[in-house]
């Protein structure tokens, strides 16, 4: 069996097919405009003052810079991260946005299956800025041995799981 060139020569740490870095800063960028928009309606409706919410706008949007910025960091890191960073995006992974659309719609057939595992959210979801969902662990193919015939007799624990997807 051979292992995909996309998981073997990889990168940065997201990196697939294409690099999910991608998917996780436009969970940014929905996250900064959202941010955006909850402050105007709160001047619009006269909630605050304009200095309050031009000060809580541009400290949370340099948040979002800053926090972006560790992520991508993490990304092109070397292969370990100290507990400092494991803990840190750990936090970062629980902040939420929001999702308006199915994300079962347009997906492979073994996506799908993946889905069953965990029932669609009602509309608008909330989700985690990233994590690792049980839809991002593809289960292994117990019919063959993961090393071939193992004529050189590998001895070695073989994962749960032929892949992990999962964005933490």
């Amino acid at each position: 069996m051979a292992v995909p060139e996309y998981v073997v020569d990889k990168t940065t740490k997201l990196e697939g097919l294409y690099n999910r870095i991608h998917e996780i800063r436009m969970r940014f960028e929905v996250s900064w405009r959202d941010f955006q928009i909850t402050q105007y309606q709160a001047l619009i409706c006269s909630e605050t003052d304009q200095v309050t919410v031009q000060q809580r706008l541009v400290e949370k949007l340099q948040q979002l810079l800053d926090d972006c910025a560790f992520i991508a960091e993490c990304n092109v890191g070397g292969e370990f991260l100290d507990e400092d960073r494991i803990a840190r995006l750990l936090e970062l992974g629980k902040q939420s946005w929001q999702r308006y659309f199915s994300d079962s719609i347009g997906l492979s057939q073994e996506e799908l299956a993946r889905n069953l595992l965990t029932p669609e959210a009602e509309l608008p979801a909330n989700e985690c800025l990233f994590a690792d969902k049980d839809k991002h662990r593809v289960g292994r193919n117990h019919t063959r041995h993961p090393f071939g015939d193992n004529h050189c007799s590998v001895a070695m624990d073989v994962p749960e799981h032929a892949y992990n997807f999962g964005e933490l």
